[in-house]
């Protein structure tokens, strides 16, 4: 890694740390630093060095109000409203964010980047529209969407730690439709990124059936004792059927449905499955066909287009949409 941008990880760690504890001394800002696994010689020195820095130092302009108790050998910030995420990105943090774009551009290409260039693309388009602004601030001539930050990232690590070790890990959980949180052992498997969130799939310890956590709902973490049940399935092959985060079991239904000609086009270019192809067209409407679970979110798919969609089969799907659309119709009736 480049010298220069394994400083500004420095600071930026240092930083993150007198926000989150309030008070720090040299040995945890070091610890904090070597948790980011990076192959590069750490010492106090190098810290003590990074807070004079960020004090001081003209060219990175952070003029960080750090202040230092003698007598308890602590750092903190003497403006507890300080960050230096607050400030626009120097010199050199551009420079970094260049060297990433230039760098993930070419490494997207690679084999085990698979099923991530998608993802990788948008960051690299997104960092050279921020690199050709004056301050690297959104544009006013580029409007791209924002991805709100829904927690539980900080699980991430810990979970594929447990998934590679197979060790089983007890949440303390609080789903959508529960009151109050509870505490669940569950066996993980593999995590998935849907719509912005992350979600965890294992075997619930008690259910003895695969489920769907978010870890945006997960409050607490910790590995336990007990023996790891292994996975009986591919995790490459758990969602081929399914649209979301639940994978029903079992083979998915053949689901046809005609689409206006219009709206066909989108999704021509953006299939709402890897099973679509095209039976049939004519001058008004296209006829689609899947091999797709009838999930909550396929469901909400096809809905979503209205009246340019019709759903042909199977029988059991078109009754489900039509009760959805009559209580629809129903609902609004009600509030009138």
């Amino acid at each position: 890694m480049n010298e220069k941008l394994f400083s500004i990880l420095r600071y930026h760690t240092i930083d993150r740390i007198l926000n989150e504890k309030g008070r720090a001394n040299t040995k945890d800002l070091l610890v904090a630093v070597a948790e980011l696994n990076l192959d590069f010689e750490l010492n106090e020195q190098m810290i003590e060095n990074d807070i004079k820095d960020m004090k001081s130092d003209p060219v990175l302009g952070y003029f960080a109000p750090i202040a230092y108790n003698k007598s308890e050998n602590l750092y903190s910030y003497s403006d507890t409203n300080y960050s230096i995420q607050k400030h626009g990105l120097n010199k050199f943090e551009k420079e970094a964010l260049l060297m990433i774009m230039h760098y993930f551009d070419y490494i997207k290409e690679h084999k085990n980047m698979h099923g991530l260039r998608g993802m990788i693309q948008k960051l690299v388009d997104t960092l050279r529209i921020r690199h050709n602004t004056d301050d690297f601030d959104s544009p006013e001539f580029v409007d791209s969407e924002l991805s709100p930050d829904f927690g539980g990232s900080k699980f991430l690590g810990p979970l594929m730690e447990a998934i590679k070790t197979r060790r089983v890990v007890r949440l303390y959980y609080h789903p959508f439709y529960e009151d109050k949180p509870y505490f669940t052992i569950i066996h993980p498997y593999l995590i998935k990124e849907f719509k912005g969130r992350w979600y965890l799939i294992g075997l619930n310890d008690t259910k003895r059936e695969i489920r769907t956590y978010g870890l945006d709902r997960i409050w607490e973490l910790e590995e336990t004792a007990d023996t790891y049940i292994p996975k009986t399935f591919k995790a490459s092959d758990y969602f081929k059927n399914t649209v979301g985060i639940i994978s029903p079991l079992g083979n998915p239904p053949e689901i046809q449905i005609e689409v206006s000609k219009h709206q066909a086009q989108y999704l021509i270019t953006q299939p709402l499955h890897g099973s679509q192809y095209i039976e049939s067209e004519n001058e008004e409407y296209v006829i689609f066909s899947y091999k797709v679970h009838p999930t909550y979110e396929f469901k909400a798919l096809i809905l979503a287009m209205g009246k340019d969609v019709r759903v042909l089969k199977p029988e059991s799907f078109k009754k489900t949409l039509l009760h959805e659309l009559n209580e629809a119709i129903l609902a609004y009736g009600r509030r009138a």
